[in-house]
């Protein structure tokens, strides 16, 4: 995909859950981009997020793979955790949007 993406999550109860990129397929540059804190009982409820939790725009290339690192601590019940993003110019996501597609993630190598 390219384009300029911004990305905003939110966390499961009472944890923060930072949000880390790398601009290319390797832990070795993860910087962190937004942090997520609090609770939101539902799933997917992107509006009224902290600004914290959404970061500055980043530019990412169609094609070239960046790393992605959400940590997030199992609480007690109802924990989840969702990370989406949006091209430039796009409106932000609204309640009930689908985060982030298993299409554009897959798992590091070990």
């Amino acid at each position: 995909m390219d384009g300029t993406q911004t990305n905003s999550a939110k966390p499961a109860p009472g944890f923060d859950a930072p949000v880390s990129l790398s601009p290319d397929e390797t832990s070795a540059k993860l910087a962190e981009v937004a942090k997520l804190s609090g609770y939101r009982e539902t799933p997917r409820s992107w509006e009224k997020l902290d600004p914290e939790s959404i970061s500055k725009p980043v530019r990412l290339e169609a094609g070239k793979r960046c790393f992605i690192e959400v940590l997030h601590k199992e609480g007690e019940v109802g924990d989840h955790v969702s990370v989406a993003w949006r091209k430039a110019g796009e409106p932000p996501p609204k309640n009930g949007d689908e985060p982030i597609g298993a299409e554009f993630l897959q798992r590091p190598a070990e």
